[in-house]
């Protein structure tokens, strides 16, 4: 199945990346799941993937880690959002 994953803010920076298309061999992967597999490409990826701040969206929804994903999914990993 074909992932698209977005990068935001200070995340795109410590990655170098802020967008990328991943093809995983099964039909669906939880969250947790794939931050384990993107967070063996080195320290700064387990870093800021697993980070406590680190928020993310499933096709533009809040979402936590036991979230299951499946093909064509929209995921983006960011930093707190604040405005005012």
């Amino acid at each position: 199945m074909m992932l698209n994953i977005l990068y935001f803010a200070k995340l795109a920076d410590e990655l170098g990346c802020k967008q990328e298309t991943l093809t995983i061999s099964a039909p669906e992967i939880t969250l947790t799941t794939l931050k384990a597999q993107l967070s063996t490409r080195g320290d700064a990826w387990q870093t800021q993937l697993n980070a406590p701040t680190t928020r993310c969206a499933v096709n533009q929804v809040l979402v936590n880690d036991n979230t299951v994903v499946s093909a064509d999914a929209e995921i983006a990993f960011f930093p707190p959002i604040t405005g005012g």
